[in-house]
């Protein structure tokens, strides 16, 4: 049995990794996201593989400790299986781990504590949005929002597939899924960078390496948009998650208490408003919304 199927055997029942949205969307215009800041260098490894490894660890740091009290010890050489370096138990491989938990810590994103006297090293969890502020799962927030990143993402070995740019991706694909039509998203250029604040080769590499390895299908068709000048033909791009790696469709509890007596129930997958404003991308929604229908954000080309 692998480290990530015996995880999932001991954490049966809690439906993978949760996510609060904040963490993949701009909370104010022009500010970065969680998810940008922790891909940024920063002075440390770097955006690329650093910034590929942190996203991974932290995910995986989510998924391990969704139990009480948020923490877990391991060694380097686990969590570097976990996310699916090449030789996880070699030297090269926990140094890199080593120094990217560290980059965690120092961000906001974990508490480290070293192992001493030849004991594991201890990881705990602080808020995923990087504010150094104490872990509270999202289902207990006020008004829950949130996505679930499924437990196949390590189970089958495809958190070791991805690069930063098709694991950041895959994120906004989970977010923008809508568990109950299965309904196809696509992006639109200017929305997908203010909305998120990537790049659009972020946004083109990422959704083709998750294409080419069969995590996401991808059709392409031609539309009439609307425009200033009338209406113009569209090629868009439709994908759509294969179901093996969307996060089951359920709102069972887990065995948490609640906040209070009002009994919020958990909303693992809060979905986007079938009619997504252009005008006003941060705007808020109200309390308890779950959006419906196909997704707005795919990238379009002109033909005439």
């Amino acid at each position: 049995m692998t480290a990530a199927n015996e995880v999932a055997s001991r954490l049966r029942g809690h439906y993978g990794a949760p996510l609060r949205r904040e963490f993949v969307v701009r909370s104010e215009r022009g500010e970065p996201t969680p998810l940008n800041r922790l891909m940024s260098s920063q002075g440390a490894a770097g955006g690329g593989r650093g910034g590929r490894q942190r996203l991974a660890l932290l995910l995986t740091a989510l998924w391990v400790c969704s139990k009480p009290p948020h923490s877990t010890k391991h060694s380097a050489g686990w969590w570097a299986e976990m996310i699916g370096l090449p030789e996880p138990r070699g030297q090269a491989a926990g140094r890199s781990v080593v120094a990217n938990l560290r980059e965690l810590d120092r961000r906001g994103f974990i508490t480290l504590e070293a192992g001493r006297d030849g004991l594991l090293p201890k990881v705990s969890l602080r808020s995923e949005l990087g504010t150094g502020e104490p872990y509270v799962r999202p289902h207990l927030d006020p008004y829950p929002s949130f996505i679930r990143v499924p437990e196949t993402l390590w189970t089958r070995g495809l958190i070791g597939e991805l690069d930063a740019r098709a694991l950041a991706m895959y994120l906004l694909l989970i977010y923008y899924t809508n568990l109950d039509s299965r309904n196809e998203i696509w992006f639109s250029n200017t929305a997908f960078r203010e909305r998120h604040g990537m790049a659009e080769a972020t946004r083109l590499n990422g959704l083709n390496t998750l294409v080419n390895l069969g995590v996401a299908t991808m059709r392409e068709d031609y539309v009439d948009a609307a425009h200033d000048v009338g209406y113009r033909t569209i090629k868009r791009r439709f994908y759509r998650l294969d179901p093996l790696y969307i996060p089951p469709a359920t709102s069972k509890p887990d065995t948490e208490p609640k906040v209070s007596n009002t009994d919020i129930e958990p909303k693992p997958m809060n979905r986007w408003p079938e009619a997504v404003p252009e005008i006003d991308p941060w705007a808020s929604f109200p309390a308890g919304n779950q959006p419906t229908g196909a997704k707005h954000f795919d990238d379009e080309t002109p033909i005439f």
